[in-house]
């Protein structure tokens, strides 16, 4: 028999022991003593902890970007902004960065949301500056799940991309 083989099954046997008892009590604390046990048990190779490639102190030029991605992800994923002053969220995010401070809902729904617009905006409105063979204005209205009469404006720059310039109700103009 070879012997090499029979060594890595009995460490692969390990790892799933270790992980059936981790799903079982599924906390925090018991995944850091399972992250312990298996870096010996399953031979993790040091510079693959997630110790060493999560944590880290942001600085100061890395709050902003980190802000404008949880923003990016709340609207992805259709989050309300309660989301992230959920225990849920706090226990996670404390999991994978002790280091790492969250914004409370308001800053998210409030500050956040105003710089990042205001950066869109601006981003929008210096690729139709600069378009250099010209732009098309558009319209569009539509009713709503509500049916609310909704209208929207937008531009499409020569190279074909769309940019929104703005979406209004305007029910009480309609009627």
């Amino acid at each position: 028999m070879d012997w090499s083989v029979f060594s890595r099954r009995k460490n692969i046997s390990k790892c799933q022991i270790v992980n059936n008892e981790f799903e079982e009590t599924g906390s925090v604390k018991s995944f850091r003593s399972f992250a312990s046990s298996t870096s010996s048990a399953c031979n993790f190779n040091s510079k693959n902890t997630i110790k060493n490639n999560l944590i880290h102190t942001s600085t100061k030029s890395e709050i902003p970007k980190f802000e404008r991605l949880l923003l990016r992800m709340s609207v992805a994923n259709s989050f309300s902004f309660q989301w992230i002053d959920h225990p849920a969220t706090l226990e996670l995010f404390e999991f994978l960065n002790s280091h790492l401070i969250l914004p409370n809902r308001k800053a998210l729904s409030i500050r956040i949301l105003t710089r990042e617009t205001e950066n869109m905006n601006t981003l929008r409105n210096d690729k139709l500056i600069n378009d250099k063979v010209g732009i098309v204005l558009a319209f569009d209205s539509w009713k709503n799940i509500l049916n609310q009469h909704i209208f929207r404006s937008l531009f499409i720059s020569s190279s074909g991309e769309i940019l929104i310039w703005d979406a209004l109700n305007i029910n009480s103009e309609h009627k």
